[in-house]
């Protein structure tokens, strides 16, 4: 007479068949043999049984030829301490490893440290293996971006200086692209001329017309290893408005010395302390009366509008009773 034992599952554990409480883990069949007279149907079995399932020992190896393990072997530094999410899939059965399977430990890093770190993924107790493999990944400085593609300045006859700052980011504009939220990066670029037109800097550009005069600089929690900033900047030095010259009283007319002959007054438009050249507009002055003997008798209109090419916006703007 023999018989088999079968264990009521497959995990790594021991199971039990024990009559006296009941426990039922293993399944036993009972046959009569060829070369005895003992018959199972004689007797009554009591048993006190153990079967163990041993945990499976794998190398690294083994576990990377099991499981496919996909993780992030590079974070970008986002302002808090982190480390990558690790997925363990079965091979085989395509399941998901959870944490009753496998445990995975390893420090959490906030700043960027140029350090490569060591997660390690261990078969956890209630597991059907044993053994440990790890992985490494860094944690390297998050991509930023200056760019102030909507700053226009106008034309002063100086070069034009902007001060960026992530202060401006808003939904419609971004001035510092991609920074951690709370923390700050300012600077300042300028026009490497003062003409009205379009100027650029972006990063890796050869003939860039934007010089960076300050920056960047990392404020409020922001450091400059966390950080690979680039630029992709546009500054615009549009035209000044001659309406809104005159109206602000930014010229000079001289009226002339009598004379006894036909003449005209002198007129400078001015931008700040700079005389405009004449070329930048055109000008009119007709004479309101005939010259007279008294000097206080002379009256003009003076015209102004922009030349063709001009630094000056705007239609014709008259001036009268000069």
């Amino acid at each position: 007479m023999y018989e088999t034992a079968t264990t009521a599952g497959f995990n790594a554990k021991t199971y039990i068949k024990d009559t006296t409480d009941n426990t039922n883990e293993i399944s036993v069949s009972t046959a009569d043999g060829t070369s005895s007279t003992a018959k199972a149907k004689n007797y009554t079995f009591i048993y006190n049984l153990t079967l163990t399932i041993n945990k499976k020992t794998m190398s690294q190896e083994e576990f990377k030829d099991k499981f496919d393990v996909t993780y992030l072997n590079e974070l970008p530094y986002n302002g808090t301490s982190q480390r990558p999410d690790v997925t363990i899939k079965d091979k085989v059965t395509g399941l998901t490893l959870t944490t009753n399977d496998v445990i995975a430990t390893g420090d959490q890093i906030k700043d960027v440290d140029n350090v490569e770190h060591t997660i390690t993924i261990t078969a956890s107790e209630t597991s059907n293996y044993s053994g440990s493999f790890a992985v490494s990944w860094k944690l390297v400085p998050r991509q930023v971006t200056i760019q102030t593609s909507q700053v226009q300045g106008t034309y002063t006859g100086e070069k034009f200086e902007y001060s960026y700052t992530s202060d401006n980011n808003t939904e419609l504009y971004t001035e510092v692209a991609n920074i951690v939220s709370g923390e700050k990066i300012t600077g300042k670029l300028r026009t490497i001329d003062s003409n009205v037109g379009s100027y650029t800097y972006k990063t890796g550009a050869e003939n860039n017309t934007i010089e960076i005069v300050e920056g960047p600089v990392f404020e409020e929690g922001a450091k400059a290893i966390n950080y690979d900033v680039s630029y992709d900047s546009i500054l615009i030095i549009g035209k000044k408005s001659i309406e809104d010259l005159i109206k602000d009283s930014s010229y000079e007319i001289t009226n002339p010395v009598f004379n006894g002959s036909e003449q005209v007054p002198t007129f400078k438009l001015k931008i700040g302390a700079n005389v405009v050249d004449p070329s930048q507009y055109i000008l009119d002055i007709t004479a309101q009366r005939d010259v007279d003997v008294e000097e206080d008798a002379l009256g003009y209109d003076i015209s102004i509008r922009p030349s063709e090419t001009s630094i000056l916006s705007g239609g014709e703007i008259t001036i009268s009773d000069c």
